[in-house]
């Protein structure tokens, strides 16, 4: 049976939250944000996954093995992607996108498990002998976990620029966007959700995005 992309990416997602919580043990936990890009408008730009931890950015693009011609396509936005960078002539810009985005190739092991077939950093990823440490997605998933609770570098700043690079450079003809929902759960396990317009509302402040709020609701709709 076919083993498909969104299923992988899932499992991963579900299978971090596990994997961050054992790795804190009796810590409090931490503020996380996930956002599931797969097939939004915002996919054609940046990747399938934005993770956001206190210390930490990942920005991840999933490929399965035996999707060729999406494996070829991918190829050319990495080449496009590092012809941008180089052009821009800011080298700490390259060094933040091997820290902040990595590709994933997955397929199956003989034994039917799921594997990873290469992990890599996104401009390394179709470079000789790029492949690297982990080889199993539930080590992916461990790797990921660990570095989202002990690093502390605090790189969200350079990671914004970057990702604001990103969706210049590999955004295409069209214009894109995408708003989303936000999980608030109260001491009591109330659950509400707030609506975002943007994704870049993500990086502001409570008072700057209940500002920007209050301007859009005075704003006149002439939507049907």
């Amino acid at each position: 049976m076919k083993l498909y992309e969104n299923v992988v990416i899932g499992n991963f997602l579900y299978g971090l939250g596990f994997a961050v919580r054992s790795c804190l043990g009796d810590s409090p936990g931490i503020p996380t944000m996930v956002n599931l890009l797969q097939q939004s408008p915002a996919d054609t730009s940046l990747a399938d996954v934005l993770l956001t931890f206190p210390g930490i950015v990942r920005l991840i693009e999933f490929k399965m093995e035996t999707s060729k011609k999406g494996i070829k396509k991918e190829e050319e936005r990495v080449q496009r992607l590092f012809k941008a960078l180089e052009n821009e002539g800011n080298p700490s810009l390259i060094e933040v996108s091997r820290k902040v985005h990595w590709y994933v190739e997955v397929g199956i092991g003989a034994e039917k498990e799921v594997v990873i077939s290469r992990v890599a950093s996104y401009l390394d990823a179709f470079l000789e002998d790029s492949g690297l440490a982990p080889k199993a997605l539930e080590d992916l998933i461990k790797l990921t976990a660990q570095e989202a609770v002990e690093d502390t570098s605090d790189e969200r700043d350079c990671a914004r620029d970057y990702l604001q690079f990103v969706r210049k450079a590999l955004k295409g003809k069209n214009a894109i966007g995408g708003g989303g929902l936000v999980l608030i759960m109260d001491n009591d396990g109330g659950v509400n959700f707030v609506r975002i317009q943007s994704l870049t509302d993500l990086n502001l402040s409570l008072s700057s995005f209940q500002q920007r709020a209050l301007q859009r609701d005075l704003t006149p709709s002439y939507g049907f």
